[in-house]
Formats: C-alpha cells, sequence, structure tokens
C-alpha cells in the first residue's frame, strides 16, 4: 500500500505501467515470503519447550510469547 501511494503521488501518469499484475503479484509474493520467514523460527522454538500444568492463555489471540509463558521450561 505504501509503494502504491508512492507511485500514485510521484507519478501520476505512469501508475499503469509501473504497477503492472506481475509487479503486483511479485510484491505479494515477497510480503508473504518474508512474514513466513520471520515468524517460522517462532513455531519451532516454541514447540521444543515442555508444558506441565493449565494450557489456558488468557487472552483471544495467539502469541508466541503468551504459550512460551505456559511452559515449565526456562525461556
Amino acid at each position: 500500500m505504501a509503494f502504491d501511494g508512492y507511485v500514485a503521488i510521484c507519478y501520476p501518469l505512469r501508475y499503469t505501467n509501473i504497477l503492472t499484475p506481475p509487479i503486483i503479484s511479485r510484491m505479494g509474493i515477497a510480503s508473504v515470503t518474508r512474514s513466513f520467514f520471520i515468524c517460522f523460527p517462532l513455531i519451532f522454538l516454541v514447540y521444543r519447550l515442555t508444558y506441565c500444568g493449565r494450557n489456558i492463555i488468557r487472552h483471544s489471540y495467539c502469541e508466541h510469547m503468551g504459550i512460551a509463558r505456559l511452559a515449565c521450561d526456562s525461556i
């Protein structure tokens, strides 16, 4: 969205030439790949911990630190 706004403001007449469907799909794939590689290690780091006792998270969203606090291991 930020790049879209930048192109729309700085290059208004070339907007459709710059943001073609292949470019937009590459940007989407890049953002999904980047978020995958950022979040993927957290899953395995939390998975290695041992859990005991209660297994209820006090909030409605699931975050890796909320799950890590339930572990008996030292985090």
